[in-house]
């Protein structure tokens, strides 16, 4: 959710678009230079073209799973009436997610459901956020209905803000993984709100960012931001594997950075 209460780009309301979203801006102005060459094979995230948005395979979060600690999910209570983000009144059911220590509300719609993750996805995506990062949302909205700045062009996936993840139905089929991107993505932006509390903050990561001779997504040079939602995916995702050091060249200052936050 756009807020007017902090300096930096908090959440943009476009932070999640499917294929067919036009991306705007430079071309990528990254070098061969800017890849170690004895990587072989390339880690994911060493795609060519540079790819529209992050997206980190399956086993990288299954491994982050394996480290999250327990989880429970309660069984639903009925919530009638319910009011959802932008205007829309219907049922639905509230979980509680309680995973290694905190607790987060879902909220999904009930009955006739449009394509959106399952309340168990979302605890299970949540399971692969480290803790550092899970402990600044308390509640994800996976709302009945449209984002009001979705078009036929781009579909509005996500936003976040306040201690809030919402979702937005999508118009292809949900899986673990898109759910898995989606919840990092947007949870980037509640712990971004955690410590940029003024211009200065927000500077500090675009100096980074700009310091870097390549961005992590094509998305991620909509704005700062999303910049680090982005890399927060390859961040975390790749910490302690065989791709650390690859990703420590090639995004050498966001790396740093992002070890101070």
């Amino acid at each position: 959710m756009v807020s007017n209460r902090f300096y930096g780009p908090i959440c943009q309301l476009r932070d999640w678009f499917d294929s067919e979203r036009r991306v705007f801006g430079a071309s990528n102005t990254a070098t061969a230079s800017a890849t170690p060459a004895s990587a072989s094979p390339p880690c994911w995230f060493q795609a060519s073209p540079l790819p529209q948005r992050v997206i980190a395979p399956d086993g990288a979060f299954a491994a982050l799973r394996s480290r999250g600690g327990s989880a429970t999910l309660s069984p639903p209570t009925a919530m009638a009436d319910h009011s959802w983000p932008y205007g829309v009144t219907s049922n639905a059911e509230l979980y509680f997610a309680t995973i290694g220590g905190h607790r987060l509300q879902i909220i999904r719609p009930s009955g006739s459901k449009p394509p959106l993750p399952s309340a168990q996805q979302v605890c299970d995506a949540m399971r692969a956020v480290p803790t550092v990062h899970r402990v600044h949302t308390s509640k994800v909205i996976l709302c009945p209905t449209p984002h009001p700045s979705s078009t036929t062009r781009a579909t509005v996936g996500g936003e976040a803000g306040s201690g809030e993840v919402r979702l937005f139905p999508l118009r292809s089929a949900i899986t673990q993984n898109d759910v898995d991107n989606r919840i990092m993505h947007e949870i980037g932006h509640n712990f971004q709100e955690s410590m940029w509390h003024s211009a200065a903050d927000v500077a500090g990561w675009r100096m980074a960012a700009t310091n870097d001779a390549q961005a992590p997504s094509t998305y991620a040079r909509s704005n700062f931001g999303d910049d680090f939602c982005e890399f927060l995916i390859i961040f975390n995702t790749v910490r302690g594997t065989s791709c650390e050091l690859v990703a420590r060249t090639m995004f050498r200052n966001r790396w740093e950075k992002m070890l101070t936050c």
